[in-house]
């Protein structure tokens, strides 16, 4: 009897695959995986493509994971990025790598009869264990090397005469994991697994210090700071502070040296002109008398306005023969043009008197010591600093009023800008100042189940001074905070945004962003 086949069946299968590499392309492509359920033409299709693209998600985290333990030695969950779920899933892979790592390295078997994890743990603990791995053999000059030999063959050699007690390379020499160390013999090894004491803030590097991660160890090695001119190293080598041009030697020549933050002045004596090129003072009877052959020369004051005055961004001072700048008594210092005014960097400096580390924000004239706190359901992000940090939003289990919470992102930013529409400047039409990244692709907005952003300004000032509008910059979605009104200083100002994902006409999830601009006083 002939064998009858099941076309619809067959047809079904060749579907349902299909289908799945759909959902696997949309994960590679960096796309929500959440919406194919809703837009598919059959409900195994919606199910095969759900799937496979969050199993494609799943692997991607995955390989992280097991790539973070063959290179660093750690699993430390500080160390991936992503959503809490996502880096869960990195961290439990480079684990269970970690431990295949341990079993080749004792020559045990990479069945792991027995041992009855996630089909996820298992497969990543057999494919390191099985797999080429990474040997790291130290030298003689403090250099490391890195070969790639197979477990199979280091097992026949510890079945012979080598008897390695970890590693063994291609070349019949033994050799440690990462933070041990071979010993005399040649073939046992001491030590532990090291976690990178400068990642895990575990060093005791001083001030200054900067932490260099060894293997099995670390080194601190003293900071090499630059400073611009007029600054000089402190004796810790931390900071730049200025230097006294007054205290190096006669710099205006028998006049007064008045000593500046970053620069110098020099007070003319009467009859003494300061020249602004050379930064001396010249004698202004004499170089008269050559240009008008007389001795009565009358001054010009420089700083009227029919003299062309205005020549200092902030102050002008008459002096005979002469004039000089001045800037406002805190958080400025006289260019080396003597005529413009620049802002201090307290914060560089350390000047300033902020309480904790890295809570400093330099503005122009002065400083603000902000707080980097997050408000509760969410953690700050690790690396981040005043000038920009973001809180994540983490739920302990069972917080069904965190997981409902609708605010998964809150980002803070900090701007320091001067006063906008003072005299001799024209109003200002718009200025851009802020570009908001998203995660949503403009090219796929408009089709079915794909992501739109909506920007909603939640605060501002009370002449809304500012707006956000949105703009695709390289097939992203972004939102450009621009000026649109003068503002003068000195004045805080709080701008929050809200960054809403919309998916069929619902909000399916929302990120808040919180601007502060500090303006200054001063147009400079």
């Amino acid at each position: 009897m002939p064998l009858l086949c099941n076309y619809s069946s067959v047809i079904e299968l060749h579907n349902v695959q299909r289908c799945c590499q759909r959902g696997r392309d949309r994960a590679l492509l960096g796309q929500d995986c959440t919406s194919l359920f809703f837009f598919s033409s059959s409900y195994s299709c919606s199910i095969s493509k759900g799937q496979c693209c969050s199993a494609a998600v799943s692997e991607w985290f995955c390989n992280n994971g097991m790539k973070m333990a063959k290179k660093e030695g750690t699993c430390q969950r500080l160390l991936f990025q992503g959503e809490p779920w996502e880096t869960q899933v990195s961290k439990m892979c480079c684990d269970c790598c970690l431990l295949g790592l341990m079993t080749a390295s004792q020559n045990s078997s990479c069945d792991f009869q027995g041992f009855l994890p996630g089909r996820q743990c298992l497969d990543s603990a057999k494919a390191c264990c099985e797999k080429n791995t990474t040997v790291i053999k130290p030298t003689t000059n403090g250099l490391t090397l890195y070969t790639l030999m197979s477990p199979s063959y280091c097992v026949s050699l510890l079945l012979s005469d080598l008897n390695c007690s970890q590693l063994c390379e291609g070349d019949a020499t033994c050799a440690c994991f990462a933070g041990y160390e071979l010993q005399g013999d040649g073939v046992s090894c001491q030590g532990e697994l090291y976690l990178n004491e400068c990642v895990a803030r575990t060093s005791t590097c001083l001030p200054g210090q900067t932490c260099v991660n060894t293997v099995g160890s670390y080194t601190c090695l003293k900071k090499t700071i630059s400073c611009r001119q007029g600054y000089h190293p402190n004796p810790d080598g931390t900071s730049c502070e200025d230097v006294d041009e007054c205290r190096t030697g006669d710099v205006c020549g028998g006049n007064i040296c008045v000593n500046l933050v970053g620069t110098y002045r020099c007070e003319c004596k009467i009859g003494f002109m300061f020249n602004t090129i050379t930064t001396r003072c010249e004698d202004t009877v004499e170089k008269l008398s050559k240009v008008c052959g007389s001795s009565s020369a009358t001054n010009i004051n420089e700083c009227a306005r029919h003299n062309g005055g205005h020549q200092c961004s902030y102050s002008c001072s008459n002096v005979p023969g002469s004039f000089h700048c001045t800037c406002p008594s805190t958080g400025y210092r006289l260019a080396p043009n003597k005529h413009t005014c620049q802002d201090i960097d307290e914060c560089a400096l350390g000047t300033h008197n902020c309480s904790l580390h890295g809570s400093c924000f330099n503005i122009l004239g002065g400083f603000r010591c902000l707080s980097m706190a997050c408000p509760q359901y969410f953690q700050l992000a690790a690396k981040d600093t005043s000038a920009s940090w973001n809180c994540f939003k983490v739920c302990r289990p069972q917080d069904a009023a965190c997981y409902y919470y609708p605010i998964n992102l809150i980002s803070y930013i900090s701007v320091s800008l001067p006063t906008f529409g003072a005299i001799n400047f024209k109003p200002i039409l718009s200025t851009e100042i802020a570009s908001l990244q998203t995660s949503a692709a403009a090219n796929y907005a408009h089709l079915p189940g794909g992501t739109d952003v909506f920007f909603n300004i939640l605060a501002a000032d009370d002449q809304s001074s500012f707006d956000v509008i949105k703009r695709s910059y390289r097939g992203m979605f972004v939102g450009v905070v621009r000026q649109v009104k003068s503002l003068r200083g000195p004045k805080d100002v709080v701008f929050q945004v809200a960054v809403n994902y919309v998916k069929s006409g619902v909000v399916s999830y929302r990120n808040i962003v919180i601007i502060r601009f500090f303006i200054s006083e001063f147009w400079f």
